[in-house]
């Protein structure tokens, strides 16, 4: 959990995949201080998947970097709903 939080960027948010080549290439601060785009990182269930697992890290470690993140990949979801969400499916199922 504390990789996948220092691969997450400062909106909260991070790439749903990372390569072990590209994280040898650029290191994990380049994705800790790298802002994800919004059509990059707006499929609504990949998202909420992210922030619950961080919810639930909070919750286990009382480590607040995953509490903040959390709520930063939130409010970032909810401000760009429903305009610019990508569905993997179709809406009902997200």
């Amino acid at each position: 959990m504390l990789a996948s939080l220092r691969t997450t960027g400062p909106n909260g948010l991070r790439e749903s995949r990372i390569n072990f080549p590209d994280l040898d290439k650029h290191g994990w601060e380049y994705y800790f201080n790298r802002n994800i785009s919004i059509s990059s990182s707006t499929n609504p269930h990949y998202l909420a998947e992210m922030q619950a697992v961080y919810l639930w890290a909070y919750n286990t470690t009382k480590i607040i970097s995953f509490y903040e993140y959390a709520l930063k990949g939130i409010n970032f979801f909810l401000s760009n709903y429903p305009q610019n969400w990508r569905y993997t499916e179709y809406f009902s199922e997200e």
